[in-house]
C-alpha cells in the first residue's frame, strides 16, 4: 500500500528533519527544558560532535534555539513550531 501526504514544503521539511532518529531524541529530551551540548550527549550516548551537528540541522529548521551561554556551555531549547 502506498499512502501520499500532499504536505507543504515547509511541513515536507519538518518531517524530514525529525525524521533522523538523533534528532528526533533531541527534540524529546529538550521537551523538558534547556539543556547543554554535553548533557544531550550523555543522555543520548552519543559523541558530541553528532550532537552539534544535529543541533545545527535543527537550528536551521526554527526547531531549536541557543537560549543561554555560559562561558563555553551553550543551552539550547525547542524553539519555533516545536515549543509548547
Amino acid at each position: 500500500m502506498i499512502i501520499y501526504l500532499d504536505l507543504s514544503p515547509k511541513d515536507y521539511r519538518l518531517a524530514r528533519t525529525l525524521g533522523d532518529k538523533t534528532r528526533w531524541d533531541i527534540v524529546c529530551f529538550l521537551a523538558d527544558g534547556p539543556k547543554t551540548v554535553s548533557q544531550i550527549a550523555k543522555e543520548l550516548d552519543q559523541p558530541m560532535t553528532n550532537i552539534s551537528h544535529a543541533l545545527s540541522y535543527l537550528k536551521r529548521e526554527d526547531c531549536v534555539t541557543m537560549v543561554e551561554q555560559e562561558g563555553k556551555l551553550r543551552y539550547y531549547s525547542l524553539d519555533g513550531r516545536l515549543r509548547t
